[in-house]
């Protein structure tokens, strides 16, 4: 009788690498390559986050949008400055233009707000 051979690789049930026998799985870099900057990651959130309050509490989104904006930009030049460092070069330029939407969305809300109820009030004419 022959000795049994070597066991089917990976564990039972056809789950496992797929490799042949005698190979081993390719390591994993951590931290290799460039990363996205969380500049701009920051920037995309706290202008998401900034749409919302528009419609409650202006102040704090246009502070909000004026920070991702401002993350946005910081966030360009330093992916720039170092390629092989850092990505997300999208990312960034996304949280610069929803800052700056968020910006210019709250003088709108503010605008639309007053002047509505006198467009919708009916004319007191003839007196």
């Amino acid at each position: 009788m022959q000795p049994p051979g070597p066991g089917p690789v990976g564990p039972p049930g056809g789950y496992g690498t797929g490799l042949p026998p005698g190979t081993e799985q390719p390591a994993h870099s951590a931290g290799g390559g460039a990363q996205n900057d969380p500049l701009g990651l920051a920037a995309v959130g706290a202008a998401v986050a900034a749409l919302p309050l528009n419609c409650c509490c202006g102040p704090l989104a246009i502070a909000l949008s004026i920070t991702a904006a401002v993350l946005g930009v910081v966030s360009v030049t330093r992916i720039s400055a170092q390629p092989t460092r850092f990505k997300g070069r999208g990312i960034a330029i996304t949280g610069i233009v929803v800052g700056a939407l968020g910006v210019l969305i709250y003088p709108l809300l503010l605008v639309f707000s007053v002047a509505l109820p006198f467009a919708t009030s009916a004319p007191s004419w003839p007196p």
